[in-house]
């Protein structure tokens, strides 16, 4: 029987961890073991999760603190790390704003058992207003890579795709290959470079558009304010090109920043509205972080 793990990363917003691990009791997969990973959360907030698994079974829960926010890939990593060490054959990496179903982890088990070439299995994902998402396309130089509102032509994904980081089940051999989430990227695009990656080396993705899963929309990043948000896609949609784009891309770089930068001054210029010059200002520090290859957290 196979061993997995599923890793929940929490940042304040403890509510809505609990109704994630709530879910995660009426699994029908046997075998697996939850890791919630707190990323130095409000003092409040990690006393609620500690007082809601004093009342849980703890062979199905590990809780592991932070003494500082690591972001999510490094979050996220640390969870990874226990995962394998205690002989993990599947690490889940779940958003703490999903919620599963009682079969979900055995039929993404299931999935990749009869698929061996496949590295990562993801389900579809549902938001609290019906909308559904599935794979998202890696587009060169963009600073979003919004996910699809239609489904794959089938399950087996082209090169060039991505699955989103709210639900992945990946093989532990995907893991030994390529090794863990790039800590550089702290928050966003850290999945579509682990996807991008894993397809370098050879692993298949698999997306199930049938299987669904609830996401709802996550709280403790819109707390980090819109501008900051911004500035995290721009620096790091350079850092995933610098690593990944083609060649001939790579040296585009430079000109492509150049535009971006200069609409952010001309919005500068003739923009009052306070919202924009506050992201165009943000986009702006998010250049200048890449070149100043300041990765990792930002701090403002």
């Amino acid at each position: 029987m196979s061993n997995s793990s599923i890793v929940v990363l929490q940042y304040n917003e403890s509510a809505a961890t609990i109704r994630c691990l709530e879910s995660l009791k009426e699994l029908d997969h046997h075998g697996w073991r939850a890791v919630i990973v707190d990323n130095a959360s409000q003092p409040e907030h990690l006393h609620n999760i500690k007082q809601w698994l004093s009342n849980q079974d703890s062979e199905h829960f590990q809780l592991i603190a932070n003494p500082e926010n690591l972001g999510y890939s490094g979050g996220n990593n640390v969870g990874i790390e226990y995962a394998l060490k205690h002989g993990a054959d599947y690490v889940v990496l779940l958003n703490n704003d999903v919620e599963l179903k009682y079969d979900t982890l055995s039929q993404l088990v299931e999935v990749a058992e009869q698929n061996p070439g496949a590295g990562i299995v993801a389900p579809a994902l549902i938001d609290e207003d019906g909308h559904m998402t599935y794979d998202g396309k890696i587009r060169w130089l963009r600073t979003e890579l919004p996910l699809s509102s239609t489904p794959p032509p089938r399950p087996l994904l082209e090169r060039g795709f991505y699955l989103s980081g709210a639900c992945l089940l990946i093989k532990r051999q995907v893991f030994q290959t390529i090794s863990t989430l790039d800590e550089g990227f702290f928050l966003y695009f850290e999945d579509v470079d682990f996807c991008y990656r894993a397809q370098l080396a050879g692993f298949q993705l698999m997306l199930l558009p049938h299987l669904r899963v609830r996401h709802w929309t996550s709280s403790s990043t819109k707390k980090l304010g819109s501008p900051l948000l911004a500035r995290y896609h721009v620096r790091n949609a350079l850092f995933f090109n610098s690593l990944n784009a083609p060649a001939r891309l790579k040296l585009g770089m430079i000109f492509w920043a150049s535009w971006v930068a200069l609409k952010q001054h001309v919005k500068l210029i003739f923009i009052r509205n306070f919202n924009t010059v506050a992201r165009a200002k943000a986009t702006l520090g998010g250049i200048g972080d890449f070149y100043r290859e300041r990765m990792g957290k930002i701090y403002v």
